[in-house]
């Protein structure tokens, strides 16, 4: 029972990994990454509000206007205005001047909140894709050492067929049967365990983009080390 479950397992997560055909590559991940990822685009809507800061900062204060009135007679609104001569209405307006050079200065300002506001975002992007990088590689690697633990899995199960053969003729011992079967759960249980940090990878790196959680997963293309 407990092969058939470590079976199932194995055959689960080679295919997880297989079910797509088409490796995508870092570099298209890294497009989608820009476009798509949640804290970039809020950076950049960051900066696309800071542009407006200069053009305001430079700007006069709005003009105020004033409406004034007094009635005589009666608290109605706009009694007295035919047979009294102190009631009235009045209307004016005023408008803050800044003292010489104010507005030069608070526009500068706001031009250092943009060259803030870009480098914060050029952060955000940096770190983003640098969580994206390491978790690129990371799946590359864990479907790499599953494809290779299929194969050497695959190697275990006929040396263990064979020590047991031996051993039902006499020309092996228990303990090179035990030895066999004990390589082979080796070989399992690194495979589920492979198998468990591909899934994680492929959760972040969906996140990361902004892709919706369910299938289909991602193909890493083959890691080259450059030497």
């Amino acid at each position: 029972m407990t092969k058939i479950k470590h079976l199932c397992i194995f055959a689960t997560l080679v295919g997880s990994v297989c079910g797509q055909s088409t490796p995508v590559s870092l570099q298209a991940l890294m497009a989608e990454a820009q476009q798509n990822n949640l804290a970039i685009k809020a950076a950049q809507r960051a900066i696309g509000t800071s542009r407006y800061g200069p053009a305001q900062a430079s700007a006069l204060p709005d003009t105020e206007v004033m409406v004034q009135h007094f009635t005589v007679g009666s608290p109605r609104p706009f009694a007295g205005y035919s047979n009294s001569d102190f009631a009235y209405i009045g209307f004016g307006a005023s408008q803050e001047v800044p003292y010489p050079g104010k507005r030069a200065l608070r526009a500068n300002v706001a031009q250092h909140e943009i060259a803030i506001s870009t480098a914060e975002t050029n952060s955000v992007i940096w770190d983003v894709l640098l969580r994206l990088k390491v978790t690129y590689f990371q799946l590359a690697s864990s479907q790499r050492i599953i494809s290779i633990l299929e194969v050497n899995q695959h190697t275990a199960e006929q040396i263990e067929q064979a020590a047991e053969a031996r051993y039902r003729v006499g020309q092996a011992s228990q303990e090179d049967v035990l030895r066999a079967q004990l390589q082979r759960t080796k070989l399992l249980n690194e495979s589920s365990m492979q198998g468990r940090e591909s899934a994680q990878a492929q959760v972040l790196l969906k996140a990361i983009v902004n892709r919706a959680p369910e299938p289909p997963d991602q193909i890493a293309e083959p890691v080259v080390v450059s030497h």
